[in-house]
Formats: structure tokens, C-alpha cells, sequence
């Protein structure tokens, strides 16, 4: 049974504390704990003793051969034994790689946004570089951020031990959830499809759903701390993973329909991941754990040990970190990856792309082809609007007590004068609103490419 008990009813999620705009918390209160009052359904189970060939269900998302055991379909205790042995997993590609990088400074937090990328570096400074590599320093204060989730255009949550704020329209406000969860979020999962919020504390599962908060307790099960992953399929279903103390399940459903649908015992995950494919990836011991769409586990074993995973929902690809370099899983093949980058992961994006720090930049790692970098800003698309948007008024043809600044040349000639003005907010000037960042960020990217038209 999953006991689901209502923390607090009525609970934004994200609010924008500007007069007049932005999301607000509805009145709500607490409610009364209640079970939901749902079977655990069937289990995955680790097998003592590997099958053989003719008795293991086809894997069609990979050339390793056989599973090591199909999900039960009982409501008994999952089985805890080892299985018989790993499968040895030798190179069927070498994949190329490449990286380019994002920005000439090192960071420590990254979160991939419908804006842009959210970074953070080791001093607490917050930037966002957009999808052109623009970057812009934001304003506020939040602590050393742990973990986060994006929303789309209604916003991102971020999460430190100093609480969950929320970032919208460019500005950071604290989060609504947050006077509700006494105890600091550690992770997050998010599901676009049915709007499932998933927080892990220290020590309890949390699910923001439909406007409400849950306490989430499955029946002999651990909940925290805790490893999730959203989008490993059960039945078809795409599902939210826990990894906790050494048991991995899924919960599914919404509502009082919400379930525990799948799980295994006997594996200390260090990572827990899942994929477009709808797989799940787990690391525990140096070896790696595949559960597949239909079921079954695989327990396999690379050249060298393996210390962390990478893997988006929204990508086929696995990035795997061992303690001889780089390797990948996509389309069923394992490979180790040539001139990877060094540094530490912070997270991966929709394109499957790794987004890493060293000590000297941020940077993106993907394998064939290097995608050409964005073109920089020119006169007709990127400065001119601006020109004709916020100066034109009084620096366009015929300006009267103001220098005439309308035309590329002249924003050339004196483009120091300018980037000093608009930085500081002294221009331009009433009624038009100061240049935001990212305006800013384009006319100094215009001038650093040699002002092209």
C-alpha cells in the first residue's frame, strides 16, 4: 500500500512577488493524513540463477543477449538474492566526441531552463546564457544550490539548504512550498505530462501534484534520502524511479491510483537514471543495472568501474564515467568516447549533450558531428531594434540637444560610450525601460565579433 498524506492544500508551486503579475498562492491549509489505500502491484526481482537464452524474453533495445530476471508478478517480497554474475560488456563502437564551450568561467550548478542555461558558480553568483550563448548575471541571493526543476515558460524551482525559490520572468522569488517542508530538498524530478512534482528530503518523499503537497509513503519501502528519475516505462506507463537504502522501485498513477508499480531489492544505487527508451540505469559497486521496457534487469559489468551516470528522459543516449575515461550507451551499443572533455558533470540537456565545469570554463560534450556555434550578433537583426526600440527617440534623425546615434556607424564609432551608459541604466532614458541583460550582452557580443552589419 502507498500511504499518501496531505501536507497542505492549495499550494503554488512558484509566485512572482511583483504587484499586479505572476503566479500566486491560493489560500489553503493542511488536511487530514489519509491512506490511499493502493495495492503494491507486481515486482522486479533479481534472480539467484541466470536464465538461459530460451527462457528470457527478446531485449530490443540492446546486443547484450540475455536479462538476468523478469518482473513478478506476485505481490510477494522481492528477491534479494545476487544473481548468478554480471554480463561482461566489451567496446561495439568508439564514439567521437567534441565540446565547445559556454563560458570562459568555471561553475559548480547548472540547470537547463526553457530560458536558457541557469548557472551558478562557487561563490554563489548566478548567471543565464541564453539558447545564443548570451550571458547575463542575475540578481538575488538563493545559497549553494543542490538540485532544481524547470517548468517551461511558467518558471523554474531551485532548491539549497537555505530553502526553494522560485525563478520567473527573470526574477527570483521564494517558493510557496517553501514554509510547508521543514527539512532541505536534496532532488527533484519533474514530469511535463502529468504535472508531478518530486522532491526528496533527508529523509521523506514528497509529491506536489493537482495544487497540493503529499507526503508519499510506500508500504516497506524507504523513501529517503533518495535518488529519482522520471520516465522508466512500467506496462507502458512512464513512471517516477526511487533509489533508496538498496531497494529501486517506481511509483505510478496520480491521485489515489498512485501506486507502486515495480521495484528491486538488493542494489545500493549511486546513480539512478532514465531514458527516452524508457530504461532505467542504475550504478552500484563500480558495475552497472539496466532494467528494460519489458521488465527484465540486467547486472553488467564494464572494463573498468563505473562512478557516475548521465542520461535525460528526452534522449536515447547514456553517459557512463569510469575510472578509464569516457563511455556511451545509445542504440544498443557501448562504446568508450575519444577526446572526451575533463572536468566535473552538471547536468545533461534535451540533445544529450553533457554540461561540465573545470577550473577555467563551462562546456558542452556530445559524440559526432560538433554543432556550429550560434552566429554572432549583427547590425540589421540584433543591434538596430534595439537602436530603433529604446534610443531612436532621441538620438534618430533630426534629435534636437541629443548627439545622432541611428545609423551602425555611428553606434561604432562611439559603441564604448554607449555599452557605459546602458550598463549603468543611465540611458536610455524615460519612457523607455532600461536594456535588460541579454539586450546588453548582444551589443557587447556585436562589438567583440568587429561590428558586423
Amino acid at each position: 500500500m502507498v500511504s499518501i498524506r496531505p501536507i497542505w492544500i492549495s499550494v503554488a508551486i512558484l509566485a512572482l512577488f511583483v504587484t499586479g503579475c505572476g503566479e500566486g498562492s491560493s489560500d489553503g491549509g493542511p488536511a487530514t493524513p489519509a491512506d490511499g489505500g493502493v495495492d503494491v502491484a507486481p515486482a522486479d526481482a533479481l534472480s539467484p540463477d541466470a536464465p538461459t537464452p530460451e527462457d528470457t524474453a527478446d531485449d530490443t533495445t540492446s546486443d547484450l543477449g540475455t536479462e538476468t530476471a523478469p518482473d513478478v508478478n506476485s505481490d510477494a517480497t522481492p528477491d534479494i538474492e545476487e544473481p548468478a554474475g554480471p554480463i561482461m560488456i566489451q567496446a561495439e563502437v568508439t564514439w567521437s566526441g567534441w565540446s565547445a564551450e559556454v563560458r570562459p568561467a568555471p561553475a559548480v550548478f547548472a540547470l537547463e531552463t526553457s530560458s536558457g542555461l541557469f548557472l551558478q558558480d562557487g561563490e554563489g553568483a548566478l548567471s543565464l546564457v541564453d539558447p545564443e550563448n548570451f550571458e547575463s548575471p542575475l540578481e538575488g541571493e538563493v545559497g549553494m544550490l543542490d538540485a532544481g526543476a524547470d517548468f517551461g515558460p511558467s518558471g523554474s524551482l531551485l532548491a539549497s539548504e537555505e530553502g526553494l525559490m522560485g525563478f520567473v520572468e527573470g526574477q527570483l522569488a521564494q517558493s510557496p512550498l517553501d514554509e510547508h517542508i521543514t527539512e532541505s530538498v536534496q532532488v527533484m524530478a519533474y514530469d511535463t505530462a502529468t504535472d508531478q512534482l518530486w522532491l526528496s528530503t533527508g529523509s521523506s518523499l514528497l509529491l506536489h501534484e493537482g495544487g497540493a503537497l503529499y507526503d508519499i509513503e510506500p508500504d516497506g519501502l524507504p523513501t529517503g534520502p533518495a535518488h529519482l528519475a522520471y520516465g522508466g516505462a512500467v506496462d507502458g506507463v512512464p513512471s517516477v524511479w526511487i533509489a533508496s537504502a538498496t531497494s529501486i522501485y517506481a511509483l505510478s498513477g496520480a491521485g489515489d491510483e498512485l501506486s507502486v508499480s515495480a521495484w528491486v531489492e538488493g542494489i545500493t544505487a549511486l546513480d539512478l537514471e532514465c531514458d527516452a527508451d524508457g530504461r532505467v540505469w542504475a550504478s552500484a559497486d563500480g558495475d552497472l543495472y539496466r532494467r528494460a521496457v519489458d521488465g527484465t534487469w540486467d547486472w553488467l559489468r564494464l572494463p573498468s568501474p563505473v562512478s557516475q551516470l548521465a542520461a535525460h528522459p528526452s534522449s536515447g543516449a547514456l553517459w557512463i564515467s569510469t575510472s578509464d575515461g569516457l563511455w556511451r550507451h545509445e542504440a544498443g551499443q557501448f562504446g568508450p568516447v575519444d577526446d572526451a572533455a575533463s572536468g566535473s558533470w552538471l547536468t545533461m540537456n534535451e540533445a544529450g549533450e553533457i554540461i561540465g565545469s573545470d577550473t577555467e570554463s563551462v562546456w558542452r560534450m556530445g559524440v559526432g558531428e560538433e554543432p556550429l556555434p550560434p552566429p554572432p550578433p549583427t547590425w540589421t537583426e540584433d543591434i538596430e531594434p534595439i537602436s530603433e526600440a529604446s534610443c531612436i527617440l532621441c538620438h534618430g534623425p533630426g534629435a534636437l540637444g541629443a548627439d545622432q546615434m541611428y545609423l551602425a556607424a555611428q553606434w561604432e564609432e562611439r559603441i564604448d560610450d554607449i555599452l557605459l551608459v546602458v550598463s549603468s541604466g543611465a540611458m536610455p532614458l524615460p519612457p523607455n525601460p532600461a536594456l535588460d541583460p541579454a539586450m546588453i550582452a548582444r551589443i557587447e557580443g556585436w562589438k567583440a565579433a568587429g561590428f558586423p552589419e
